[in-house]
């Protein structure tokens, strides 16, 4: 668990330069507060694989560029929960990505920023993503929401604005 008593504007994990997914999630794991910088290569800047997890308070800045990482991203069995999510800088093939498992979040917030965001949100495979107060202006993204196989999404006051496709 990674707390941080301030906000993610005082702490900063991750680098652009990294090889490996910044922080690496499992079984009752939260973190909370911190801003990440994500890999430019194929990455995660977080990676939930298995259990319940927890995530709040989070700022995802890509390399500002084209880079190729996700910012969170939920694999394997379980559910990874969360709210206040922010991205800050684009270069991301995903902002958010989910499949397999659940991932549900309160407050995703993707304003305009510099750098290619390729799917704000993905969702694949068998993956499921719920979300309440999901927000994307940004007008260098390029899908909002991305759905692939059979995967499900639910979203609950969406504002998508700006953005070459909304779903």
């Amino acid at each position: 668990t990674v707390i941080n008593g301030e906000s993610w504007q005082t702490t900063s994990i991750g680098s652009a330069a990294a090889v490996a997914d910044i922080l690496t999630m499992g079984t009752d794991c939260g973190i909370n507060g911190i801003t990440v910088i994500v890999p430019t290569a194929a990455h995660a800047g977080i990676l939930h694989t298995a259990g319940t997890g927890s995530i709040t308070g989070i700022n995802v800045q890509g390399d500002g560029a084209t880079g190729v990482g996700d910012g969170i991203r939920k694999t394997g069995t379980g559910k990874l929960i969360g709210g206040l999510i922010r991205c800050e800088t684009g270069g991301l093939s995903s902002y958010v990505r989910v499949g397999p498992g659940v991932l549900a979040l309160d407050d995703v917030h993707c304003p305009q920023s510099a750098g290619t965001i390729a799917a704000v949100v993905l969702a694949e495979s068998t993956g499921v993503w719920q979300c309440q107060g999901f927000n994307a202006g940004n007008t260098n993204v390029v899908d909002a929401i991305q759905l692939a196989d059979s995967a499900v999404i639910r979203v609950y006051s969406p504002n998508i604005f700006n953005c070459s496709n909304a779903v």
